[in-house]
This record gives structure tokens, sequence and C-alpha cells, in this order.
């Protein structure tokens, strides 16, 4: 795994610190102490010299943008006596071997890699330590609270934080919604398969009820093809016994020569009938003229007998004016007399000459029997004969209009037939897809727990292997024959799958555990200390990353001498086995002869240096 090497930090007016101050990193592998000398306050001793500023702040803020005592990302990182100016962290480390140089700055705020503006995901995935993770492994600060003094299930949520466990939860929580989804989805499908199979049903009828009418309609049309062609023949057959009829008439008339007296009989007849058409309008005419003149005739006796009064308009008149009245009257009374006179004689005429005409008609009729009688039946043969012929062409027109008659159900039958492969394809399709999407959701259900379990077994193995390196620790704290043990507990609660444990400890000699929250002070630190250092091996290793450098802040709290020798001993043993340099912060004079070097962090009125 790559291995993260801190070389240097520049600090600028960041937090305790005014101006700038050059931190290096150059040591060999060993346990060094950092000290304070706050020369501005000497009565703090060495307290705000600004010792966890330089060499826990500065690089957690660096690294993570946040510090121990604010989770703000940038919070209360500018020196309060520096103004606005500006303030941030330069870091050069090595990451397998690479060199890289972070800067993240404030007034303005900008972070750079390499020279290159960066967003904070890329930090991330250059070095994959969470900030919960950073101050439990290469930073352990004064202020974080640590491990064992969490709630149960607070130490599972930070252990399943700092070892990026929650990405199970997230996976499950996805199939959770994909699960959702799917049994949404499903409900659709169901629905919308109802509403095919029910669409189906409908279609299926209908074209059962299309196909019975297609088919009765194609039976009587058969039948009224046959019924015409059975008439067709028949037509035919009379059509064929009335031309033969008249064919035998017109040879019969031909023996009787031309028709020339026929055709005399037929001007005499045309003669005999305008005859008696011009003797009823004479008669007509006659009785006509005849009232008219009775008409006159009274008017005239009228205007003799007036006595200086119009008969006509009933005004005085004079005797002139009446006597030229009866004159104009006399001369109407001559004239139509004259013109009743003249018809009389021509209609005394008329009579004869009917007579006459008549009598060439009988003498004609007489002569031309057997001709007329011939005719006679060549005119009866000659309209048999067309009749049958238009019967012979009606039954022909309806017979093959009968044979093309197109059966109105046929497209019907075909677009029910169309639209019952689409449903039933359909049907099928939907099924298909409703059975797949079943399928997903029992897969989404099954890896929805799956995550959970798969979190929860990771849990229950690295706790195994904390309980493994924390005895270890146990022991070089000075906690000979003690045992530490995390009982875990799973519960289930409305189908979800939840994990804490609790803390017990086996002191030498006793079978029965104890809870670890009954120890206070010195035992109670030990743990803390064998358990936080046993937890950063694990979650450095988890993370695939190595370190050459640890700082542990005020980590003598509550502890006895006795403690904090074991502590230092122990601290610089796991420097030098693991070829670290380990830098101890701390406000007490601690016994420097157990240290390979120690950093004075100085305050004055020109700002903070290091010696």
């Amino acid at each position: 795994m790559p291995l993260f090497s801190l070389e240097q930090l520049t600090v600028t007016n960041f937090r305790a610190v005014s101006g700038t101050v050059e931190l290096h990193f150059d040591q060999k592998p060993g346990l060094y102490f950092i000290a304070g000398r706050n020369e501005l306050h000497p009565r703090l001793g060495a307290n705000d010299a600004g010792k966890s500023t330089l060499f826990c702040e500065a690089l957690s803020w660096l690294l993570q943008a946040r510090t121990s005592r604010s989770n703000r990302p940038g919070g209360d990182i500018v020196n309060w006596a520096s103004g606005a100016s500006r303030a941030g962290v330069a870091g050069l480390f090595r990451l397998g071997g690479i060199p890289y140089t972070l800067e993240r700055y404030r007034n303005p705020t900008a972070l750079l890699l390499n020279g290159q503006v960066v967003t904070q995901e890329e930090v991330n995935k250059l070095l994959p330590l969470s900030d919960a993770a950073l101050r439990r492994t290469i930073l352990i600060d004064q202020f974080g609270i640590m491990f064992l003094n969490l709630r149960p299930e607070e130490k599972s949520r930070i252990f399943s934080e700092t070892l990026n466990l929650d990405l199970w939860v997230k996976a499950a929580e996805r199939a959770g919604r994909e699960q959702t989804e799917a049994e949404r989805v499903i409900k659709r499908a169901e629905q919308d398969l109802q509403v095919t199979i029910a669409t189906l049903a409908e279609v299926k009828d209908q074209r059962e009820e299309a196909v019975a009418r297609e088919t009765a309609f194609e039976d009587e049309r058969i039948a009224t093809v046959a019924s015409l062609k059975k008439e067709l023949r028949t037509a035919t057959e009379h059509q064929q016994e009335t031309e033969a009829a008249l064919n035998a008439a017109r040879a019969k008339s031909a023996k009787f020569g031309d028709d020339s007296d026929i055709r005399e009989l037929n001007d005499y007849k045309a003669s005999e009938r305008d005859l008696v058409r011009a003797i009823a309008s004479s008669e007509a005419l006659v009785e006509s003229s005849t009232t008219e003149l009775d008409r006159l005739r009274q008017r005239l006796g009228e205007y003799r007998n007036a006595k200086g009064v119009c008969p006509e308009c009933l005004q005085p008149v004079t005797d002139e004016h009446i006597e030229e009245k009866a004159a104009i009257v006399r001369q109407q009374i001559r004239r139509l007399r004259s013109e009743i006179t003249e018809e009389t004689n021509t209609a005394q005429e008329l009579p004869a000459q009917l007579e006459a005409i008549r009598l060439m008609i009988t003498q004609i009729e007489e002569a031309s029997k057997g001709l007329q009688a011939a005719l006679g039946e060549v005119a009866v043969a000659a309209g048999n004969s067309i009749h049958a012929d238009r019967e012979k062409h009606r039954v022909t027109k309806a017979l093959a209009e009968a044979v093309e008659k197109v059966n109105p159900f046929t497209d019907q039958c075909d677009k029910l037939d169309t639209r019952h492969g689409e449903l039933v394809d359909k049907r099928r399709d939907q099924r298909l897809t409703l059975k797949q999407v079943e399928g997903s959701a029992e897969i989404y259900k099954y890896w929805q727990n799956g995550f959970r379990e798969i979190r929860l077994e990771q849990i229950d193995t690295t706790l195994m292997e904390l309980e493994l390196v924390a005895n270890r620790h146990g022991e070089s704290l000075g906690l000979d024959n003690w045992e530490i043990q995390f009982a875990t507990e799973r519960e289930t609660t409305s189908g979800t799958l939840s994990h804490k444990f609790t803390v017990f400890l086996y002191p030498p000699g006793q079978n029965d555990p104890v809870a670890w929250e009954n120890y206070a002070g010195g035992v109670s630190q030990r743990w803390q200390l064998a358990v936080t250092s046993a937890l950063a091996e694990i979650l450095l290793a988890r993370a695939g990353v190595d370190t050459d450098f640890e700082v542990f802040d005020e980590p003598t709290t509550h502890l006895s001498q006795e403690g904090i020798d074991d502590l230092l001993a122990c601290l610089r043993e796991r420097a030098l086995e693991q070829n670290r340099r380990i830098f101890v912060i701390d406000h007490h004079a601690l016994d420097r002869g157990v240290f390979d070097g120690v950093i004075t962090v100085i305050k004055t009125m020109e700002g903070v240096r290091v010696e």
C-alpha cells in the first residue's frame, strides 16, 4: 500500500499563528515531544502557544477543510490578530514515493494541487481518508471524542463511517429504492396486463361476431348467386323462345307481300282522326258563336231600351252616344252571323268526307285481314322478345353484381384479426416484462438485505481484529492479563437490520466481564489509547494507506505517572517497530529522556516560532 509521508508544512495566519511558520518533517523514526512556551502570556505556561494548531489542526484543515473544533468546512481558521489577511496552509508530502504540493487558502478561497485548482473530491481520491478516519489514525486530537466514550449506537456509526462501510447502507437504500420502483412498475404492469386481457376478450368477442356475420353474408351471397344463375337460365330460355316466336311471326307476315295496303290504311285512319277532330271543333265553334250571338242581341235590346243612361257603365249619356254603341253591337252581330253561316256550311261538308274515308277503311281492312293478323302476331312477338331481352339483361347484371359484391365484414374481420394478434403479442410481452420485473424486485429485495448483512459481517470481522490488536496494545500500556471484548448485537425492526456493540473488560483473575463504563481515570485512559492505536492500524489498512508519522494531542490526560511512562514507552516502541515518527503534544513537563527529540513551539510578541 502507498506510504503517506509528510515533509513540510507552511502555516500562514492560521488560528493561533500570525505570520508564517514553516515546519520540516525530516526527523528519523522515533518518538518526539512537542512542547510549548507562551512568552506572550507567561501565566498560561504551555497553553495557547500554537502546538495543536501547527502539528494537528493545520494538517487536518489542509486535507479535509475541517478542524477539531469546527465541522463547518473552512470555519474558524483565520488568525484573529491578522484581520482580513490571507490565511492558509501549504503542505509538501509524498504518496507512494510521488511528491505532491497541496495548498488551501482563505481570503480569497483557493485549493491547489501541484499548482492546479482542484476540488475536495479530487483530494479525497488521492488520499482516501475521511475526516473521521484522519482524526482517528494520523491525527489523534485532544478535542475529538475518543472511540470508547461514544454511546453504543454512536460507536457503531463512527466505526462504520471511518471504515467507509456506509457504502453498503447506501447500496441497500439504492436496492430498496429500486425494489420500490420495481414494485410500482409491477403494479402498473399488472394494471396494463389486465387492461390488455380485457381488451383482448372484447376484441375476441367482436371478432367472433364479425366472423359469424361474414359467414352469414357469404352464405346469403352464395344462395343469391345460385338463385340468379337459375333465374338466368330460365330467362335465357324464355328469351330464346320469344326470339324464335318473333322470327316465326315475321316469316308468316312476309308471305303476304309488302305492307303498302297497311300504310294506306294507316293514312286513311289518320285522316279519319283528323276529320273527327275537325267536326268536333266546328261544332264547338258554332255553339260558342251562337252563344255569343245571343249575348250581343241581348245587349242590342238593352241599348234600344236605354233612356239617357249607359247600360254598361250606368253613367248618364246622350242619345247619340247610345246610338253609337248600338251601331257597334249591330255590326258585331252581322259579322258573327256571317261566321256562323260560313262555319255551318263547312261543317255540313265534313260528315260526307268522313263517311267516304270510313268506307275506304272498311274496304281496305276487308282486303288485308290476313296481313293485319300476321303483323299483330309480329308486334306481340316483338314485345315479348324485348321484354325477355330486358329480363335476361337484368338477371345477368344482378348475377354479376352478386358475384362481385364485396363482403363488408371481411375487412372488419381482417382488422380484428390483426388487432387480436397484436393484443396476443402485447399480452405475451407484458407477461414477460412482468415476470422480469418481478424477478428484479426479488433480486433487489435479496440485495437490500444482502448489502446490510455484508456491512454487519464486515463490522463483526473488523471488531474481532480490533479486539486482538487492542489487547496487544493494552499489554504494552501496562494492562497485563487484562482483556477487552466487544459484545455485538443485531436488532430487526420493521424488516431492517441495525448493529450496536458494547465494550466489556476482563480484569486479571476475574471471569465475569465488567462494563468499560464502570472504569474511570487511568485504566479507562489506557484502554482508550490501546483501542485508539488499534483502530488507527485497522483504518489505515482498510483505506489502503500507510504512514510514517502520527500525532497524539494531549494523550496523558487522566493518566498516573506510571501510566504516562507506560504510554510513552509503548509509543516509542510503536514508532521504532513501524518505522514512524510519532509526535506527542502535551502541556505537561514530560520526561524528555524517553523522547528521541523535542520540538518547542514558542509564542512571542512577534508571533510563533519553532525551535
